[in-house]
């Protein structure tokens, strides 16, 4: 199950790549900070799946700065599990693989297990 978050009730981020490897999501990222740890957590807003060939979902990513003033340009890649993305899909629509696109921020990548 993925956080009920948004980016809007986030800190600001620039999204430049997404991989999936295994069950693992890649997500390149660059902020303004360099003083502080910065938090970035996968959000599902609407869980449901968009029936089409692979089924889509729209992910965001929710940027959490923790009062960082620097200003360096910080780059990073995060990575999150997609264990409950699959699982969600194994319920929903049964058997014991699948393939779904997923959409953050404009990037798109195909997942499939």
């Amino acid at each position: 199950h993925y956080p009920d978050c948004t980016k809007a009730d986030g800190d600001d981020y620039w999204l430049f790549g997404l991989g999936v490897s295994g069950n693992t999501l890649s997500a390149e990222v660059s902020y303004s900070g360099g003083c502080e740890d910065h938090e970035f957590t996968l959000c599902w807003p609407d869980p449901a799946f968009a029936e089409s060939y692979p089924v889509q979902v729209w992910l965001e990513l929710h940027h959490e700065g923790n009062g960082d003033d620097c200003e360096a340009e910080v780059d990073e890649t995060v990575t999150f599990d997609l264990t409950p993305l699959k699982n969600a899909y194994l319920d929903a629509y049964g058997g014991s693989t699948g393939d779904i696109t997923i959409h953050v921020d404009g990037e798109s990548v195909d997942y499939s297990f």
